[in-house]
């Protein structure tokens, strides 16, 4: 299901019916309900096993300082950033839903923590891990020399996701990632958070005109 499509059945369920151009109801607001109920739904243990679609994006690397990272170097380790911020993932009992390889698919990177890297002797170190802190991934090697690394995941905003590496051009068109199944739970989440809103809307609009007079 894409964005524009969710956007539309949630519109729905607000207007009873089509939405109009006077909707107080607007895509954005709507668009943020469905990614905090993704969010949500990838933390109840029901869909801990699927029901998820990964989106791959292009990540750009460029070298760091071991200070940067805060971990300590041994010979032969290099330390890697994103060049810039990647989208924040969805996270699974603690552990964000993404996986890290090369672009093309020959190396895996295994997930670590900077807690974990950081106090570890630098010859314990891996092959290859990586970690995510302050938005960026942090690639640590022992003797791989890339300069991209694809990043498959599951990502809070799958329209910044999307627009991570060039010009989007309709952000409607994203797929959202989910399956039929894992939408109707979302949408269950939405209905939920949409009616607090409508009880909002409903309770500033009455006034003492509306009451009898005693």
């Amino acid at each position: 299901m894409t964005v524009g499509e969710a956007i539309n059945r949630v519109q729905s369920l607000y207007s009873r019916g089509a939405a109009s151009d006077s909707s107080r109801l607007e895509g954005r607001y709507i668009y943020n309900l469905i990614k905090t109920a993704r969010s949500m739904a990838a933390a109840n243990s029901f869909w801990l096993s699927g029901g998820w679609e990964y989106m791959a994006i292009c990540a750009e690397l460029v070298a760091a300082k071991p200070e940067e990272c805060g971990c300590n170097p041994s010979f032969g380790t290099t330390f890697w950033r994103t060049k810039k911020p990647i989208p924040t993932p969805l996270k699974r009992n603690g552990h964000n839903l993404v996986s890290v390889s090369s672009m093309d698919g020959t190396m895996s990177v295994s997930e670590t923590t900077w807690e974990a890297a950081r106090y570890r002797p630098g010859n314990r170190y891996k092959t290859n891990e990586y970690f995510i802190k302050n938005g960026n991934l942090y690639f640590l090697s022992v003797r791989e020399r890339i300069k991209t690394l694809s990043v498959n995941g599951v990502w809070f905003d799958p329209v910044e996701a999307a627009q991570y590496g060039g010009e989007l051009k309709d952000a409607n068109d994203v797929d959202l990632g989910v399956s039929p199944e894992l939408w109707a739970h979302v949408f269950d989440i939405v209905k939920s958070e949409l009616s607090a809103f409508v009880q909002m809307e409903e309770d500033g609009t009455t006034d003492s005109s509306d009451r009898p007079v005693k």
